[in-house]
């Protein structure tokens, strides 16, 4: 009987260790801050830009190397699209053509360690928070270079890195995240650091999306694995920039965040608490919340992944990343455009 409670006491204080360090353990919110070197004509732009595209060499999948459609007169408007997680450049592929028809230059660049030919590739779980704001400076960057108004968008990962800009990078005019993953579905807002933390200390695991498809899970230019390293450092960057949005001003004042109540993979609340500190700040941020009888999962953007919905979405998509100027006159998208005021 000494010994089972011997045993239960080390196994309170081996918890509660564990919990103290998780919870403790800074999420480095002062030092995911931009590091800014904006270009400041388009020959320089294009010059960075070159840069970004060299790096994209034979082991990068040809579909998702970072692309561009510039044009070659100078436009108002440059947008940057950031994909999801374990997804790529691609995803972007229709909607980056159609804002492209419409006048804007349109930039996607891939972010650290996704992309590669070989979609089992652990090394997916290698990249960090600093290397995707790395890569969302050095994309904005080049952005700014080449027209008077910048606007950003991303979806899940993206829109972590996207949210991120939003609070860090005043030279970005507006900012759409579509489903960022300021924290998973599955976790309580007021355990994400203790989560995020926990997978950053155990060594990194690579879990099949879905394990019956496995490595046929569309679309075939993502990964079907996910790492919890990875997951950890989105949800790290998620966090941090929640804690600077409750610290600081936003540097945008104008987001639009989206939210579907379909979609297990992120944590609508924590998105709620991330807008309410913004507009605390004094910005007009607000949040789109997916019809829920559209049934649509998280990844809405890809036409592979969404094929049964996309043709309903896709002017929906239009009208939030232009605020409705121009948009695609099917469906009249504007009537079904409810922004939340929570």
């Amino acid at each position: 009987m000494r010994k089972l409670g011997l045993f239960l006491a080390v196994i309170v204080v081996v918890i509660g260790a564990w919990l103290l360090l998780v919870t403790f353990l800074p999420l480095g919110a002062d030092t995911l801050v931009s590091a800014a070197q904006p270009t400041t004509n388009r020959d320089e732009a294009l010059a960075r830009w070159a840069v970004v595209q060299d790096r994209d060499d034979e082991t990068i999948d040809p579909r998702c190397r970072s692309w561009s459609l510039l044009h070659d007169e100078p436009v108002e408007t440059t947008v940057v699209l950031f994909h999801g997680y374990t997804n790529c450049p691609y995803q972007w592929r229709r909607l980056g053509e159609e804002l492209y028809a419409r006048g804007w230059n349109v930039i996607a660049p891939r972010l650290p360690r996704h992309g590669y030919a070989d979609k089992l590739t652990s090394e997916q779980g290698e990249f960090t928070a600093e290397d995707l704001i790395a890569a969302a400076d050095e994309a904005i960057d080049v952005a700014v270079g080449l027209s008077d108004e910048v606007v950003v968008g991303g979806i899940s990962g993206g829109g972590s890195v996207a949210v991120w800009v939003a609070q860090n990078r005043p030279d970005v005019d507006r900012v759409v995240a579509l489903a960022p993953e300021v924290n998973l579905g599955v976790i309580p807002s007021w355990f994400a650091r203790q989560v995020a933390n926990t997978f950053l200390v155990l060594p990194d695991i690579q879990v099949w999306w879905d394990l019956n498809k496995r490595e046929s899970i569309p679309p075939d230019y993502g990964y079907p694995k996910f790492s919890t390293h990875a997951v950890a450092q989105l949800i790290r960057l998620g966090q941090a920039t929640l804690e600077q949005a409750k610290a600081s001003a936003p540097g945008v004042d104008d987001v639009l965040l989206t939210t579907n109540r379909n979609d297990q993979a992120v944590n609508i609340a924590t998105v709620e608490d991330l807008v309410a500190a913004w507009r605390e700040g004094g910005a007009d941020a607000t949040i789109y919340e997916w019809p829920e009888a559209m049934g649509l999962a998280h990844n809405m953007v890809d036409d592979v992944v969404n094929a049964e919905h996309f043709e309903e979405v896709y002017p929906i998509l239009i009208e939030l990343f232009t605020s409705g100027e121009g948009a695609a006159a099917e469906g009249e998208p504007g009537d079904a455009l409810a922004l939340s005021d929570r």
